[in-house]
């Protein structure tokens, strides 16, 4: 075929294939990977966890769980080792620094993502210890005073409470996630 016979197909890049031609080239295999479920077969959320079961699952509440449980844990050695040991402080310092923050930011914003999780554990460092004060000035008013014992007590209960609270809210964004995924 000359130059001047070719047709407008063609020198757009397409090549016209006439019966005196052999076959067509096949088509270029895809290099996207196929899908492995079909369209019957309902995919897992993309927020679900290794046992296909919402994030609010124990394994979606681990965090949570572990800053309360730290928290209770932390008022537990407070309480049973003498004022001045070095091993209360190593124990209840961390804890008091990170858990009550932690599960306040849990509790009132939340997070989607794992890596938000760390986030939150880093801005926690900065807002435990004001909320720690808070809640050590609120004991004023408390019948015990402003005492070791009753700030232990309340910076527990609110820890508990906070957790409790991010529970809660962890579980609700969980259930709405699949139904708002269902509705588009």
């Amino acid at each position: 075929m000359t130059q001047d016979q070719r047709t407008e197909p063609e020198q757009a890049g397409k090549p016209v294939h006439t019966a005196d031609d052999p076959a067509p080239p096949a088509p270029a295999a895809s290099t996207s990977t196929p899908s492995t479920s079909t369209p019957s077969t309902p995919r897992p959320h993309p927020r679900s966890n290794l046992l296909g079961k919402n994030p609010a699952g124990v394994l979606g509440l681990a965090d949570i769980l572990a800053a309360a449980v730290l928290a209770l844990l932390a008022a537990l050695v407070a309480f049973a080792l003498p004022v001045g040991s070095q091993m209360r402080a190593l124990i209840t310092l961390p804890v008091l620094l990170v858990a009550p923050g932690y599960l306040l930011l849990q509790a009132a914003v939340g997070s989607h993502r794992p890596g938000q999780r760390l986030l939150h554990a880093l801005i926690a460092c900065g807002v435990s210890p004001p909320l720690v004060a808070l809640l050590a000035l609120l004991t004023a008013a408390l019948p015990g005073g402003f005492r070791s014992g009753t700030i232990i007590v309340t910076v527990t209960l609110a820890c508990l409470g906070l957790g409790a609270v991010a529970i809660l809210r962890r579980r609700r964004v969980a259930t709405a996630l699949p139904e708002a995924a269902s509705a588009s």
